[in-house]
């Protein structure tokens, strides 16, 4: 039987786009600092939540 995979795991060879954008905003944050800035790709979550909300009206 198949399992279910996971569709925002990378593909093995390609680039995960949201991934490399989350590793290049934290690369010039110092290590002490980096628990305190959100990662690109919780913005990105939540743009998407405003965009479910503009469906509702």
């Amino acid at each position: 039987m198949a399992q279910a995979t996971d569709v925002d795991a990378p593909i093995a060879g390609r680039i995960d786009p949201v991934g490399t954008l989350d590793s290049l905003a934290a690369s010039g944050i110092p290590e002490r600092h980096k628990h305190r800035v959100p990662p690109v790709s919780q913005h990105l979550g939540h743009l998407d939540q405003v965009k479910g909300l503009n469906g509702l009206g």
